[in-house]
């Protein structure tokens, strides 16, 4: 039996929260590079690659166990 590798993400909504308010009311956008979300946003894309790509792999990894030697 494989280990799993541990895929558990935090992520800190309350800092990220903060700081968007922040960069808003100093007239900063909310979308788009440098947006007041662009640190939000990049981590999900990031996590959902991350778990896209490990099930892919570990789908792989099954189908090769299954073949005939």
């Amino acid at each position: 039996m494989r280990d799993k590798k541990d895929t558990s993400f935090t992520f800190d909504y309350e800092a990220v929260k903060n700081h968007a308010l922040e960069q808003l009311k100093t007239g900063k956008p909310l979308l788009g590079k440098g947006g007041a979300l662009a640190p939000l946003y990049k981590s999900f894309l990031e996590a959902a690659l991350e778990a896209e790509l490990s099930a892919h792999l570990e789908g792989q990894l099954d189908e090769e166990s299954n073949r005939p030697s």
